[in-house]
């Protein structure tokens, strides 16, 4: 009825323990101490990390193991987030690449920062001013060294690469491509500028004494000109619109030309055909190189320059051969006819009517001046009466001289008296004169 019976018997009693302050082992395992009989130390099969730092094994991190970012403060402020799918960004909680800085926050220790990408695609480091009316850069370099401010260096010593690589897509901006080391084919480009290129100042290119060897001079730099076939053009912009070209009408050679009469003038190299297309900071357009043969025309000058100098020379032997033309006995010539010398040269005796046996000794044609008067025409363009069995005569061939001293179409390498400026028309043809050996 509610009543209690007698207590049961008093068994031994246990050991007396106590608990000591918990401690950590250096691989962040927890260990609970206690005295005699406590069953202890116990050590946590599971590890922290500690403000002074762990000894760490391999399987230990820092993180977490679901799909919730890992964030770190400080002040009470997120300063970094690595979010669950890999991006990390500094003073940004929410990083839209894979590395991303806010703001103008400082990274580094003695580099500053280093960015390597060891995959197939895609680009080791990207900055980007996404302010329409902000004028500052989106990556710049400076230094107070000797070195330089922005240095790009493409490592391996052959194949495409390019240092330091800009383009802009607006029509107004400049393109600039850097310091490229190769050892190996001659594709690559120290420097490219793919769009208009400007600059102010001295524009240089080495030509000191001591950089040189073998210095000759330029044998027959008339000839070569002469030889020359300079053109008008505008570049295929259907073909090729993000290569950079100029659309508007153009003055220079045909590269494959050039490199018939001067090799050296001529290279081929590798072009970005997508170096010019509109880019955008989410969307870049891979990279698709052509080879494309080049000309470098700055190393024409010296040819022009000796060409004058040897047509200076042309011009004086002429003048004086022009002060003694009226000792010439020119009464056995015939006119609109070849005319030749038995030394080469207007003042030598004996003028004659040139044949195919005379060529190499060709002077001139037997034309009106202005006045009327006949002369012994030695440059500029004649008219040469027609001898047609070659074929009709037609603007851009070569002429040389058939019996009788008419002009005929040169079909073989042979001395020739210039080159038709025009088709032949009532049995004559102008002719601009340039007597020389047609290579």
């Amino acid at each position: 009825d509610g009543a209690t019976g007698p207590p049961g018997p008093q068994g031994d009693p246990g050991p007396s323990w106590t608990l000591t302050t918990p401690s950590f082992n250096t691989d962040g395992t927890m260990v609970v101490n206690g005295t005699s009989g406590s069953g202890g130390p116990v050590t946590s099969s599971q590890g922290a990390w500690l403000t002074s730092g762990n000894t760490a094994a391999n399987s230990n991190y820092i993180g977490t193991n679901n799909a919730i970012d890992f964030r770190t403060y400080s002040n009470g402020i997120e300063r970094m987030t690595i979010e669950s799918n890999g991006n990390v960004g500094f003073f940004t909680p929410t990083p839209t690449y894979k590395f991303q800085v806010f703001n103008n926050a400082d990274i580094g220790a003695t580099t500053l920062g280093s960015f390597s990408n060891d995959g197939i695609s895609g680009v080791a480091l990207s900055g980007v001013n996404s302010s329409a009316t902000n004028g500052w850069n989106g990556i710049e370099g400076g230094t107070s060294g000797t070195g330089a401010g922005v240095y790009g260096l493409h490592l391996p010593t052959t194949g495409i690469g390019t240092g330091v690589s800009g383009y802009s897509n607006s029509v107004d901006g400049v393109g600039v491509r850097g310091a490229r080391i190769n050892t190996g084919g001659i594709i690559g480009w120290g420097g490219l500028f793919q769009n208009d290129l400007g600059y102010t100042g001295f524009f240089g290119a080495a030509s000191d004494i001591k950089t040189k060897k073998d210095v000759n001079g330029i044998d027959d730099a008339l000839g070569i000109i002469l030889s020359l076939n300079p053109v008008t053009y505008k570049f295929d912009m259907e073909k090729y619109p993000y290569l950079g070209l100029n659309t508007e009408m153009e003055y220079g050679f045909i590269a494959q030309e050039l490199a018939e009469i001067l090799p050296e003038l001529v290279r081929v190299k590798k072009l970005d055909k997508n170096a010019c297309k509109v880019q955008n900071k989410k969307s870049l357009t891979k990279a698709d190189y052509e080879e494309f043969a080049m000309v470098d025309y700055t190393r024409i000058i010296p040819i022009n320059t000796k060409a004058i100098q040897e047509q200076q020379i042309q011009i004086t032997e002429l003048q004086g051969q022009l002060e003694d033309k009226i000792n010439i006995d020119i009464t056995n010539l015939i006119p609109l006819r070849i005319i030749a010398s038995p030394t080469a040269r207007l003042d030598a005796e004996d003028l004659f009517v040139a044949d195919e046996n005379s060529k190499a000794y060709v002077i001139g044609v037997l034309n009106q001046d202005n006045n009327g008067t006949l002369e012994i025409q030695t440059t500029g363009i004649v008219e040469i009466e027609v001898d047609n069995s070659n074929g009709l005569i037609t603007a851009g061939d070569f002429v040389t001289v058939s019996n009788l001293g008419k002009a005929i179409k040169s079909l073989t390498s042979e001395w020739v008296i210039g080159v038709a400026v025009s088709n032949e028309m009532n049995g004559l043809v102008k002719v601009r004169i340039d007597i020389r050996f047609k290579q």
